[in-house]
């Protein structure tokens, strides 16, 4: 098996510090238990966490422990200064002598590299930051080698976000002119290199390094002229966008992408690999089924043998290789997908954690009647919320599971998303033809003018890269349901109600009213409590069911 790249062992090291952190769908956060008396234990401790957060936030030292927390934090004084003057300042001051200090930061450094920014004050900054290297508005960093170090952790910010932050038409220009007619800027000379990782602030180094031409070989020769860190980042960024292609072009196919809006989604995340994700908190094996034992109230009986686990929809891997890790080898996981693309770093990224039970195949869910498999378990996250059907997709999914095999879906909640629903009728004529220009600008238009919009959106986070962003904002198929709804639709497929997963925002507000385990498979008190709390599954609804 390969060794991971330098890059992809850092990401390791970082996970197995965390090795039993749990994780989206773990063991934490969820309720249930196998005995009464533990159940009760876990109700009360639930309880006391939100008596005990409440009252942390309604203490009169609230403001002042934030405050003082928002004035340790990297770039603190520089985020004052562009939010009391404006942002173009306060990016010179930060690339001027006094203010490169703060570009050393290991706290800032390490989010940079490691994480996506998702703080919009920083992103502004930071936009103006680039901007003035680009536009050559700052001191010389790239010749100065206590500036690589942040301007490597840049270039990987912008990476790790896909190119998300704005382009002016100043910078269009800009870059235009350094890239003259090529695609990539010609390295005749090792003068040349500051010129390639400032485009690479802007555009994928594949792309600039024209990896897909017969002269690539030639460019990557050139790389010995960069600076230590800079060569070190784009040679694990090439090794891994070559494994991710040579991945592509190997993965196995099923059956034909025939179905009008497939083949629509399909292109959208050919292009859009959703999510492209930097790191995962990994969970001790066996951790799935201990949470699946506490939260059905018992062990289902196929645990105790070899199980079959279907993740149609896995996109780019984060959820299925959570599944795979946590279930432990006993576990053989079939991942598919439409696009190849995402399947390829799915891939990538489940070599990165050694993984030997799991398979990954480029197939339509609506061909899984051709398909001869069953399964103990289906997880299907994100799925039915895109596709023609819901109701017959979903019920092609129950058809492949085996009697008394566990259905988990996920679905939007129409009260969460009805932030999207505004949003969305702006620009819902065109969404077809929406390209990355346009979502960046749209983007910026709502953090300068619309901030509180931004912290309002289901699932916040997703807006600050631009796969998320566009899965979020601009998904050419959307379908959102109501519990009554959800309701319906259980009743026509037969199955046994398990629960939801409690949303983590309010979980202990549903378990205070609500504390007995019947109460967790009680649609109509769910419905009760969503009314009360719109906000409630900003995240998704995660329905478990039982086959009958």
């Amino acid at each position: 098996m390969k060794v991971p790249c330098r890059a992809n062992r850092v990401v390791l090291r970082d996970v197995r510090k965390r090795r039993h952190v749990p994780c989206y769908g773990e063991i934490a956060e969820i309720p249930g238990s196998v005995s009464h008396e533990s159940r009760g234990g876990q109700v009360l401790v639930r309880q006391m966490t939100h008596v005990v957060k409440l009252a942390g936030r309604r203490s009169p030292l609230a403001p002042i422990l934030r405050a003082l927390l928002k004035r340790s934090a990297p770039l603190a004084r520089e985020l004052k200064l562009g939010r009391t003057d404006n942002w173009p300042r306060a990016a010179q001051w930060l690339l001027s002598a006094p203010g490169t200090p703060s570009l050393r930061d290991p706290r800032l450094l390490d989010a940079l590299r490691y994480d996506i920014n998702r703080d919009i004050d920083t992103e502004l900054l930071l936009t103006e930051v680039r901007k003035a290297l680009l536009l050559g508005r700052s001191r010389d960093l790239w010749n100065d080698p206590t500036g690589h170090p942040f301007l490597c952790a840049l270039l990987q910010q912008c990476i790790n976000n896909e190119y998300v932050w704005f382009v002016s038409d100043e910078e269009q220009s800009r870059i235009q002119h350094l890239s003259g007619p090529a695609v990539a800027p010609p390295l005749t000379s090792p003068d040349a290199w500051p010129t390639l990782l400032v485009l690479a602030l802007y555009r994928p180094l594949h792309e600039l390094l024209g990896l897909a031409t017969a002269s690539a070989p030639l460019t990557l020769r050139a790389l010995g002229w960069l600076p230590d860190p800079f060569r070190l980042l784009v040679q694990d960024y090439v090794e891994s966008h070559q494994e991710e292609m040579t991945i592509k072009h190997s993965i196995e196919r099923f059956g034909a992408i025939s179905d009008d809006v497939s083949r629509t989604v399909a292109a959208m995340y050919e292009v859009f690999p959703y999510p492209r994700w930097v790191r995962l908190a990994e969970p001790a094996p066996g951790a799935r089924q201990k949470w699946l034992t506490a939260f059905l109230g018992q062990a289902p009986l196929f645990l105790n043998r070899p199980f079959d686990v279907l993740v149609p929809g896995c996109g780019t891997g984060r959820k299925a290789i959570q599944i795979a890790l946590g279930f432990g080898e006993q576990a053989r996981v079939l991942a598919t997908d439409l696009s190849r693309a995402s399947l390829a770093y799915a891939a990538r990224m489940a070599r990165k954690y050694r993984l030997r039970n799991i398979q990954f195949l480029q197939m339509d869910i609506l061909d899984l009647p051709k398909f001869a498999q069953q399964f103990d378990v289906v997880e299907c996250t994100g799925v039915l919320v895109c596709v023609a059907d819901p109701l017959k997709t979903w019920k092609v999914l129950v058809d492949h599971t085996r009697p008394s095999g566990l259905v988990h879906v996920s679905l939007y909640s129409e009260l969460a998303r009805r932030e999207i629903v505004r949003l969305r009728k702006d620009y819902e004529h065109q969404i077809a033809t929406i390209d990355t220009d346009f979502i960046r600008a749209y983007r910026r238009r709502l953090m300068l003018e619309q901030p509180a919009t931004v912290d309002a959106l289901p699932t916040r986070g997703d807006f600050f890269d631009l796969s998320r962003c566009k899965d979020l904002l601009f998904h050419p198929v959307e379908h959102r349901f109501t519990i009554p709804q959800i309701r319906r639709y259980i009743a026509a497929l037969g199955l046994e109600f398990r629960g939801f997963e409690p949303p983590k925002p309010l979980a202990s507000r549903y378990w205070t009213p609500f504390p007995r385990p019947a109460h967790q498979r009680d649609l109509d008190r769910w419905w009760q409590f969503e009314q009360k709390y719109p906000d409630a599954f900003q995240d998704l609804y995660e329905i478990w069911c039982r086959k009958s």
